[in-house]
């Protein structure tokens, strides 16, 4: 049974104007950083023998809404016809460095979401958000390997190990299972070790699974908006496509933002259930012993 009162008090007490904001300042971002890695993951991939453009695509129409897949069409083509290494190296130095602006957006956000002032350095910050940023980098080029090329795979190493072919279906549903478990492990990740501030696994599982659950949905369901019902092209004209992506891009920095406001609900109702208060200048909680030897002092 679902507990209203905790569902209550984790929605409804959401600040949508901030959660809005913080949106805004992480898909910003994302949008300068999903051109460049296009352009860098199709270069890369362009490497690849039996490259075929439709499987990238296809791939992409999974994930991005229809509407926008022509927009992007352009680039992959554009990638996989003129192989260049110098766009390979510029477009990864780009995306790297924008992602890495989104992590450190999310960094400043959760740690006002769980009223953790930042008292580690500069260095120290940016170093996570390079690193998460190469995670996230490494695990998506990965993902979209598997996507296009798991089925190759899958019949390669079947055949080598004379597996019957009925298994060759189950494989084709588990390299899905384990592109959503990977989304989740690093929304997991992310929630975990960017906040300064100590949180525990299970303290962060409800956000990710939040966000990854609530992507794939806000995903699916935008795109079935998109190509049925909106009217985008009337408003927008040859600017269709690209509004359509910018959209997609903050509506998932919408779920994001909000699976981590799902931890820190989660967590600040369970510390204050426990009896600690928190202690607006040091930046942490502190428990009834602590608050009755700090009164004993006045």
């Amino acid at each position: 049974m679902i507990d209203r009162k905790k569902m209550n008090y984790i929605f409804g007490k959401l600040n949508y104007s901030e959660l809005s904001s913080k949106s805004a300042e992480v898909a910003f971002f994302l949008t300068l950083s999903i051109f460049p890695f296009l352009m860098f993951t199709v270069s890369a991939v362009a490497y690849i023998p039996a490259l075929k453009i439709e499987s990238y695509v296809g791939m992409i129409e999974r994930v991005i809404p229809g509407r926008a897949t022509d927009f992007i069409v352009l680039i992959v083509k554009s990638a996989v016809t003129n192989r260049d290494t110098r766009y390979l190296f510029l477009s990864f130095a780009i995306t790297m460095w924008s992602f890495s602006r989104a992590v450190k957006a999310l960094i400043k956000g959760m740690n006002r979401a769980f009223l953790s002032p930042e008292t580690r350095s500069f260095i120290k910050v940016m170093f996570i958000s390079f690193v998460f940023t190469l995670i996230l980098v490494i695990l998506i080029f990965s993902s979209m390997i598997l996507l296009v090329y798991g089925e190759k795979l899958g019949h390669l190493v079947f055949d080598f190990l004379h597996i019957d072919r009925i298994f060759i279906k189950v494989w084709d549903i588990t390299r899905y299972v384990v592109g959503t478990v990977s989304t989740g492990l690093v929304f997991c990740l992310l929630y975990k070790y960017t906040p300064n501030i100590k949180l525990k696994i299970t303290e962060v599982i409800p956000g990710a699974v939040f966000a990854t659950l609530g992507w794939f949905t806000m995903s699916f369901i935008y795109s079935f908006y998109t190509n049925n019902y909106s009217n985008y092209e009337v408003i927008y004209g040859s600017f269709e496509e690209v509004i359509v992506l910018l959209t997609w891009i903050y509506l998932s920095s919408w779920v994001i933002v909000i699976g981590y406001e799902i931890n820190s609900r989660i967590y600040k109702r369970r510390r204050r259930r426990e009896g600690h208060r928190f202690n607006i200048h040091a930046g942490t909680y502190i428990d009834n012993a602590q608050i009755q030897n700090s009164e004993k002092r006045y």
